[in-house]
């Protein structure tokens, strides 16, 4: 799906090895592919309309005059400078906030207004009737809590003809009838709660002396009608009975009747496809991209081939993380206000290509790191919307340089250089695959931040590493955090970032479970699966300097069973003083060993950045029950980057780096260096089937 103001694109394929086009990088490489569909073809500038609403459903056959209408709500900005609807029914009524937070009633050509609106962020509860009888429109709104108010309303409205009606718009005021998917007006920022509607005029005392024609329940219970949801509300919320005594719906769904709608949540942009592209049969498993040209304007829309499922044309596979590329999908912090701020960084922010195009068009939608415009934190990312920061060239605001999937790219890069034949994975496959994925390679690596997992990766992985796998973890802050994938969208990655952990946005008191899952969101440390017990190391620290450090060679490295590491590698030598991603290969975010928190204690650490950062490397918040001044690189000893060698059942093994920046100083003088001369030593040993006789030597395990 293509969106340019040029009147034509050319469009083909090209597999991608290295994207870097810095000039002291490795250099951008990639070759042209023949694929069937590659050519000239007509573009169009797309537009993207985001904002979650719902639409009920109505029993068949309704025709109304006469209504009374309810429902509890939340409101986030109640005045926002907009119209924000709440309930419509067409040529019917509308119950919406009007710009100035005013609540509104339009009915029957005429129109009631609150002055008084419901308040920020408390619950209210609405009810607004028709009496075409009495020719009258009544508005009345109850706020919950301290201190309690009670508004009313009333007007006098000429008699309207009954209106056959089919359903009632949730959230939003109208549907853009010229939109080429369903797509609300005025959509409200705030959660909705058990919206319902009776075929008679009623008053707040009469609402339940008789059942309603249709009742919506938003959350997490059954409804009685049916109800379907756009773009992506949170569901389900806490609503107005929420007590904390129970936070999870199963447990009290009546708790947990609210969804909470946002005017900038986006699922799908909805755009038809520009052109199919066929590819070749037996065409090698790597990375690839769909080429976009018009004029000297270029862009490439990366994707992954896999060989044939079942089978594997290596002993080595590379897993791209890309549920973590979803989590950080149009990632927008380095436009707020703290990041740029004295102290909090030690490097100048420099914006990429793809970040200066995210300021020019916010409605392509957030990342989970940031918040939506009511402040909330978003909840849910989605592939079906141009991702502008997974672009092989992209270069980070944050570290000037390569990072996440361009950075990935260092790895094919190495390996094609290498001679070394590597099958192509990805987090997705491996989520609805498993272990079967896994199990033809001897040797997986990973790329440099695999950072969100599912719960069936993680099952994968460790049911692999029990079969004898062998691990490769060139990357830091890996394991981190829970994620999910909706089981019917398998392009929407879901999270919830608890209260715990290096987060830019925190869950809400009782919405800490995954809609798509259910499940606990938040660290898989607070899970019991921490990154250490897995891969040996674990999230130690982050931060962001220009004198990144290498690693020093610990006692560990002079064990024989760590010979083939070092081998070529000086005894003295400090592994990585130099690299792209600040001068370092110990940089960004960066793992540690550390048996507190599982790391086995019979893995080896062959070296570590001990004492090499500055304070502008924090330690974590997990690891910090109580604040103190000592928690920066110079006086925090877990601020650190360990590399380990950690032993697993069957022969296999897990080799950690510890470190984001590994692949990017493993590219440094193209790839002529002891990180890469290290990796390759670990790589060329596991792809050796001969025992790597690592379990525990206790003298030796001593002595390190």
């Amino acid at each position: 799906m293509v969106s340019a103001s040029a009147p034509t694109v050319d469009v083909d394929v090209v597999r991608l090895y290295c994207g870097d086009e810095h000039p002291d990088g490795p250099g951008a490489r990639s070759t042209e592919v023949a694929v069937a569909g590659a050519g000239t073809y007509p573009a169009t500038l797309r537009t993207v309309a985001r904002g979650s609403f719902a639409v009920g459903e109505l029993p068949d056959d309704t025709e109304l005059d006469a209504f009374t209408v309810d429902l509890w709500l939340w409101p986030t900005t109640p005045a926002h400078g907009r119209r924000q609807g709440l309930l419509a029914c067409p040529d019917l009524f509308t119950l919406l906030l009007d710009a100035d937070g005013a609540l509104v009633l339009e009915a029957a050509g005429g129109e009631i207004r609150l002055e008084r609106g419901p308040a920020e962020r408390r619950w209210s509860h609405v009810v607004a009737a028709h009496d075409p009888a009495a020719g009258t429109i009544g508005l009345w709104l109850r706020t919950a809590g301290w201190p309690p108010r009670e508004d009313a309303t009333s007007g006098t409205v000429a008699a309207g003809a009954p209106v056959r009606a089919t359903s009632v718009l949730i959230a939003a005021t109208e549907l853009d009838a010229a939109a080429p998917q369903p797509t609300g007006v005025g959509v409200f920022n705030g959660k909705l709660e058990s919206p319902r509607l009776w075929a008679d005029a009623r008053t707040p005392d009469t609402l339940d002396a008789a059942a309603p024609l249709a009742a919506w329940e938003l959350g997490a219970a059954d409804s009685d009608a049916a109800v379907a949801f756009f773009h992506l509300p949170s569901r389900p919320a806490t609503g107005h009975a929420y007590t904390g005594a129970a936070n999870h719906p199963d447990l009290e769904p009546a708790h947990y009747a609210a969804c909470h709608f946002h005017d900038d949540d986006l699922e799908d942009c909805g755009w038809t496809p520009t052109v199919r592209l066929d590819l070749p049969g037996d065409l090698p498993s790597g990375v690839y991209g769909a080429r976009l040209r018009a004029g000297e304007l270029e862009d490439i829309v990366p994707f992954f081939v896999l060989p044939p499922a079942g089978t594997a044309t290596a002993d080595v596979a590379v897993l791209f993380p890309t549920v973590s590329y979803g989590a950080y999908a149009n990632e927008r912090m380095q436009e707020r206000a703290f990041v740029h701020e004295p102290g909090v960084m030690g490097m100048e922010i420099l914006p990429d290509r793809g970040d200066l195009l995210l300021r020019e068009h916010p409605e392509l939608g957030s990342s989970l790191y940031d918040t939506h415009t009511d402040g909330t934190g978003v909840a849910f990312s989605s592939f079906r919307r141009p991702v502008l920061n997974m672009r092989p060239w992209h270069r980070n605001w944050q570290t000037h340089a390569p990072r996440a999937f361009s950075a990935d790219l260092y790895v094919t890069d190495w390996l094609d250089r290498e001679g070394v034949d590597a099958d192509v994975l990805t987090d997705h496959n491996l989520h609805a695959e498993g272990a079967d994925l896994l199990a033809p390679y001897r040797v997986l690596i990973t790329g440099c931040h695999p950072e969100y997992w599912t719960a069936p990766m993680m099952d994968a992985l460790e049911t692999w590493l029990d079969g004898g796998g062998r691990l490769m973890y060139l990357g830091g802050n890996g394991f981190y955090w829970v994620t999910s994938i909706d089981p019917e969208r398998e392009h929407v990655v879901e999270i919830r970032r608890g209260v715990c952990g290096i987060r830019c946005w925190e869950s809400a008191a009782g919405e800490m479970h995954h809609t798509s899952t259910g499940e606990l969101g938040g660290l898989w440390r607070n899970r019991g699966r921490s990154p250490n017990a897995l891969v040996g190391v674990g999230f130690a620290a982050q931060g962001f300097d220009p004198d990144a450090p290498g690693y020093h060679q610990s006692p560990g490295a002079r064990d024989p069973r760590a010979a083939f590491v070092f081998d070529g590698i000086g005894e003295d030598e400090v592994i990585g003083d130099f690299g792209f991603s600040m001068g370092g290969a110990a940089s960004d975010e960066i793992d540690r060993w550390d048996p507190r928190y599982g790391s086995p204690p019979d893995a080896l650490v062959l070296a570590t950045s001990q004492g090499g950062h500055s304070d502008f490397v924090l330690l974590v918040c997990e690891d910090v029950p109580v604040t103190h001044l000592r928690l920066g690189g110079t006086t925090c000893d877990d601020v650190r980057a360990d590399i380990t060698l950690m032993p697993t059942a069957k022969g296999g093994a897990v080799f950690s780096v510890g470190s984001i920046g590994w692949t990017a100083a493993m590219a440094y003088e193209r790839y002529d260096n002891n990180v890469a001369r290290m990796s390759l030593n670990v790589l060329r040993r596991f792809l050796d089937p001969a025992p790597l006789e690592l379990d525990e030597d206790p003298a030796l395990q001593e002595a390190s």
